[in-house]
């Protein structure tokens, strides 16, 4: 009923019923490498995908654009030569042959690649095709944040990395950790005849194996002050361990041949090269 002085209004009784079931929230999150454009350089933010996992730095260079590298390793900038950097400067984390040390840097410990084609004179890159500079990670959240990845591959590749940061109002503490283990068999062969007067020729060939491989560990771990969000103080402390090895056999077979006779053996060489590699670098900055 309803009162003028109330005003209140009986509208009797409702009935609900739902006619359809409502799920929990579905979120999917994903992480891709992307590349970005900016003024001075182009950058490469190093994502989840397979291709960069489980990999070292070799295989996350081979993947930006403008950089080459070759089977050997060697890192080249629209076909010239380039300086690596880490974190803006040079660093024990690599050594004297770029290439090797390279390859005993996981991919995990990487969070993005910069390629500075063009470098002011800050860089001293006079004469080069630019710089790379390598930025490892570390995290901005606030709070204790870490990552754990392990890794395993044909033929004989194996590693484990960790990444952990903790970051309370201005100070920021971080640490990573990266072992792996990378054995890289390879081989080839040649044949070659040469053809002399008559009916005579000679042949060679040549048979090579090969087989590189070792351990390499990095530990980095430092911290941060955040004076504000454009000056940063930054400690850090790095120590490396690599144990490499390569081992080659060349062997050289010659012969002669004359007429439809068999090949007839003139010399047999072996030649078998061994190197260590032993690195140990310690850093602070």
């Amino acid at each position: 009923p309803f009162e003028r002085g109330n005003r209140l209004i009986d509208l009797g009784a409702i009935s609900l019923a739902p006619d359809a079931t409502t799920l929990a929230e579905v979120e999917v999150r994903a992480e891709k490498s992307e590349m970005q454009m900016m003024l001075d350089k182009r950058v490469f933010n190093v994502g989840k995908d397979l291709a960069n996992m489980g990999g070292s730095a070799v295989e996350i260079l081979d993947n930006v654009p403008s950089v080459t590298v070759d089977v050997e390793g060697a890192v080249s900038l629209r076909g010239g030569a380039v300086r690596i950097l880490v974190d803006g400067k040079p660093s024990g984390l690599l050594s004297v042959d770029d290439a090797s040390s390279l390859r005993q840097l996981p991919a995990d410990l990487i969070d993005r690649i910069e390629v500075i084609t063009n470098p002011s004179a800050r860089y001293e890159a006079e004469g080069l095709a630019g710089i790379i500079n390598i930025i490892l990670r570390k995290d901005k959240r606030a709070g204790l944040n870490g990552s754990f990845d392990l890794t395993a591959g044909y033929p004989e590749q194996f590693g484990a990395a960790v990444n952990l940061n903790y970051r309370k109002n201005n100070f920021n503490f971080f640490t990573n950790y990266g072992i792996t283990y990378r054995g890289a068999p390879g081989g080839g062969s040649r044949f070659q005849e040469f053809f002399l007067e008559g009916d005579t020729s000679n042949i060679s060939e040549q048979e090579r194996d090969i087989n590189r491989g070792g351990w390499s560990n990095n530990i980095r771990f430092g911290a941060d002050y955040y004076f504000n969000e454009r000056n940063i103080l930054t400690t850090s402390f790095l120590y490396k361990i690599a144990d490499e090895s390569n081992f080659t056999t060349l062997s050289f077979n010659d012969f002669i041949k004359t007429g439809g006779s068999d090949r007839v053996p003139t010399s047999i060489t072996e030649r078998i090269d061994e190197e260590q590699e032993d690195e140990t670098n310690l850093e602070y900055a």
